[in-house]
């Protein structure tokens, strides 16, 4: 491991060890699901508070500074106000993921009624040509089949 440490740096600042072969593999798989998970709940927060007739700049200014929403949306807002969904993270990669943790899920026998969900949204919106995009692109996926009624 201290031969790897220099190498592993190169990629993050910090090195969490996990234990046994897999167990990293698995830590992304799980912080990948909160991902996707806070990035969807936020958006489908977003499209309710519209229809409410909350403009997006209220909604933006209150809801991402509650404790209840997840930090990483501060950051990504730039590309939600935008329409720039550059891919950090594609959205094809989280659906992915998604699946991976489904399948995992599945073979231990775990229920997940929400990653499930979740899974099959990133799927329709890989389908309707938002896989090469940031996968923060669901919050535009959302919005606009919200605007055309295609839920």
């Amino acid at each position: 491991m201290a031969k790897l440490k220099p190498l592993i740096r190169i990629m993050g600042k910090k090195i969490i060890p996990l234990g046994d072969i897999g167990q990293g593999s698995h830590m992304k798989m799980l912080i990948n699901l909160l991902l996707a998970q806070s990035m969807l709940a936020f958006g489908e927060a977003m499209a309710l508070g519209k229809e409410t007739g909350l403009t997006e700049e209220t909604l933006f200014n209150v809801l991402l500074n509650v404790p209840v929403t997840a930090p990483f949306l501060k950051a990504v807002r730039p590309k939600l106000e935008n329409g720039d969904y550059a891919p950090n993270f594609p959205l094809q990669w989280m659906q992915k993921d998604l699946h991976l943790a489904s399948l995992t899920a599945y073979e231990l026998n775990v229920a997940m009624p929400s990653l499930n969900i979740a899974k099959e949204i990133f799927a329709q919106a890989k389908q309707n040509g938002y896989g090469a995009k940031d996968f923060s692109s669901i919050y535009d996926y959302l919005k606009i089949n919200n605007a055309n009624d295609n839920f």
